[in-house]
């Protein structure tokens, strides 16, 4: 990936982290940009039953719908 121009200066390759957008994971697309650190991608749900598995789908969670990070 070349988002930070192979700069490893900790702002820079945060802002390029922070402005990925669908980006192909080892699961699925990945996008950072617009998610405040809470990144959006495919989730698998699956149903067990009767001792198998079955894929129900794999949406992408919308950004409103994650909880904001909790400060400790």
């Amino acid at each position: 990936m070349i988002a930070a121009d192979g700069s490893t200066d900790a702002q820079t390759l945060r802002d390029a982290i922070a402005n990925l957008e669908n980006v192909q994971g080892a699961t699925s697309t990945i996008t950072y940009k617009g998610t405040d650190g809470m990144p959006l991608r495919e989730v698998s749900l699956i149903r067990v039953k009767d001792g198998g598995r079955e894929l129900i789908g794999q949406p992408t969670p919308d950004a409103s719908l994650i909880p904001e990070p909790r400060v400790q």
